[in-house]
C-alpha cells in the first residue's frame, strides 16, 4: 500500500517539477514562509508586542504541534521523496520517476507527517483569528454590520495559502502528497482546540511541568525505538547519504534540535511572563508606539539571533546551546523588551520637537 502511496506521488512530484520548470523561486517563496521557525522567530515577537494573549496562544500551539508532529515523525517512519526516488533507482530496473533536488530539499528528519503543514495550518489560523478579533473590537462591534463577506475571503485566502505551502513542499521533493494531507488535517484538528483555551493565567510551575513532559515524552519514544532495534537517526543518515550537496542538508531539522527548540520557548515564555508579574503586578496596556517598537526590536533580535550559527560538532552542544538560545529569546520578548521600549519611547516624548507636536496634537 505504501509503495503505492510513494509511486503515485513521485510522478505528482515529477509532474510538478516539470510545470514549473524555470519558476522554482515562487516555490521556494511559499516553502519558505510556510516554516515552521517563522513561527518562533517572525510571528511570536510580532504578534506577542501587539497582542499579548494571542502571542501566547501562538506560541504555545506552535510548541505542541512540532511536538507531536516531531513524535509522528519518529513513530511512523515516513520516507522522503528526494530518497527515496533514486533509493528506488538503485534497487529496480524499471523505469523511474526522476526528482530533482534543490537547496531546501534535504531536510534531515522522517517524512511524514508535513512539519510545513502540520505547523503552518495552526500557526496562520491563529494569525488569522487574532486579525479577525481585532478588526470585530475596533471596526465591527455592530454585529448586524458585520461585513461576511470579508470574512469569508480571509479565510480563503488563508486556505489557498495552506494549499500552496503543501504544494510548494511537494515540488522540492521533500514530501508526498499523503504527508502533507495528513500533517494539514491534524495541525487544523489542533487550530481548532487551543484557539478556544485560555492560556494567559498559568503559572510558572505548569510551564516547567509542560517542558519537562515534553522533554521526558520525546525521550521515552527515543529510547523505545532504540530498545526494539530501530535507528531513530535513520533520516539523517539517508539525508546525508542521497542529497546531492552535502552544503544543502539542513541540521536545524535534526529532531533533537526542534525538541530543543520548542521546550525552550515554552519554558522562556513561562519565565517571562513570570518576571513581568513580578516586576509589574498591575498589568497595564501599552500605547500603540510602545508596541510597535518592541514588535521591530523583537523581530531584529530573534533575527540577530538565529544569523549566528551554533557549532554542530559535537552535536550534544549544539542541542544544549539551541535550548538555552530558545529559552532566552522568548524571556527577552516578553520581559525585557516591552520594558525598554517603553523607556525609549519615554525618552524619545522628552524631547522638545516632540513635546511640540504632542502639544500641537492636543491643541
Amino acid at each position: 500500500m505504501m509503495d503505492i502511496l510513494h509511486l503515485g506521488g513521485l510522478h505528482i512530484i515529477e509532474d510538478l517539477q516539470e510545470l514549473f520548470r524555470g519558476r522554482e523561486h515562487y516555490m521556494f517563496v511559499w516553502s519558505q514562509i510556510g516554516d515552521p521557525a517563522n513561527a518562533f522567530v517572525v510571528f511570536f515577537p510580532l504578534l506577542f508586542c501587539i497582542s499579548a494573549r494571542w502571542g501566547i496562544k501562538l506560541l504555545w500551539i506552535t510548541a505542541i504541534a512540532e511536538w507531536l508532529n516531531l513524535c509522528l515523525k519518529w513513530v511512523l517512519y515516513g520516507e522522503r521523496p528526494y530518497w527515496y526516488a533514486l533509493e528506488l533507482m538503485n534497487t529496480t530496473e524499471q523505469l523511474t520517476p526522476v526528482v530533482d533536488q534543490f537547496h531546501i530539499t534535504c531536510e534531515t528528519g522522517p517524512g511524514s507527517p508535513s512539519g510545513h503543514a502540520m505547523v503552518t495550518g495552526p500557526v496562520w489560523f491563529v494569525l488569522v483569528s487574532a486579525l479577525l478579533y481585532k478588526l470585530k473590537q475596533f471596526f465591527w462591534q455592530d454585529k448586524e454590520k458585520h461585513p461576511k463577506t470579508l470574512v469569508v475571503l480571509v479565510w480563503l485566502a488563508f486556505s489557498i495559502f495552506l494549499i500552496l505551502v503543501g504544494v510548494s513542499r511537494l515540488h522540492i521533493g521533500a514530501h508526498f502528497p499523503h504527508q502533507v494531507i495528513a500533517g494539514t488535517i491534524c495541525g487544523l484538528l489542533l487550530a481548532g482546540i487551543f484557539t478556544k483555551l485560555s492560556l494567559c493565567d498559568i503559572q510558572l510551575r505548569y510551564y516547567i511541568l509542560l517542558t519537562a513532559s515534553l522533554f521526558l515524552g520525546s525521550l521515552l519514544i527515543y529510547l523505545s525505538l532504540v530498545t526494539m532495534g530501530h535507528d531513530p537517526h535513520w533520516s539523517v543518515k539517508k539525508a546525508i547519504k542521497f542529497c546531492m550537496n552535502r552544503d544543502w542538508v539542513h541540521m536545524n531539522t535534526v529532531p533533537f534540535h526542534t525538541l530543543a527548540r520548542l521546550t525552550g520557548a515554552i519554558l522562556g515564555l513561562g519565565i517571562g511572563l513570570r518576571t513581568t508579574r513580578i516586576l509589574s503586578p498591575i498589568r497595564t496596556k501599552h500605547p500603540i508606539e510602545v508596541k510597535l517598537l518592541s514588535a521591530s526590536l523583537s523581530i531584529t533580535l530573534y533575527k540577530f539571533v538565529e544569523s549566528v550559527p551554533l557549532p554542530l560538532d559535537p552535536l550534544e552542544v549544539f542541542y544544549v546551546l539551541a535550548f538555552i538560545k530558545n529559552t532566552l529569546l522568548p524571556f527577552l520578548v516578553v520581559a525585557v523588551v516591552p520594558y525598554v521600549s517603553w523607556f525609549l519611547i519615554r525618552r524619545l516624548h522628552l524631547l522638545p520637537f516632540v513635546n511640540l507636536n504632542l502639544k500641537s496634537k492636543l491643541a
